[in-house]
């Protein structure tokens, strides 16, 4: 179980997010998510970029996390910006900018 499936869906407050595993490439279009993996294996000094996806297995939404970006808890939906977790009040705040 990765970290961010313990945390209720972004856009129906549900919990049960669940992880499709991570998409990597070098550079160029990103993949489709159908090729996400679970185990992915990525070789040292690779520069890849890589996205950890999941969807909600209540209401559908899918989403990814940029895996290079740190700090506060994030999701990005397909098309309709940025969720980020307030741990203060224990919920998402939606962000249309991205």
């Amino acid at each position: 179980m990765t970290l961010l499936e313990t945390y209720p869906c972004p856009k129906c407050g549900k919990a049960g997010l669940v992880y499709e595993g991570m998409l990597a490439w070098r550079h160029g279009p990103r993949p489709p998510r159908e090729l996400a993996r679970k185990d992915l294996e990525l070789g040292a000094g690779g520069d890849y970029e890589r996205e950890n996806l999941y969807h909600c297995s209540e209401c559908g939404a899918q989403f990814f996390e940029d895996v290079e970006q740190r700090g506060q808890i994030h999701l990005y939906e397909e098309g309709n910006g940025k969720y980020l977790y307030d741990q203060f009040t224990a919920r998402w705040q939606h962000d249309d900018r991205r």
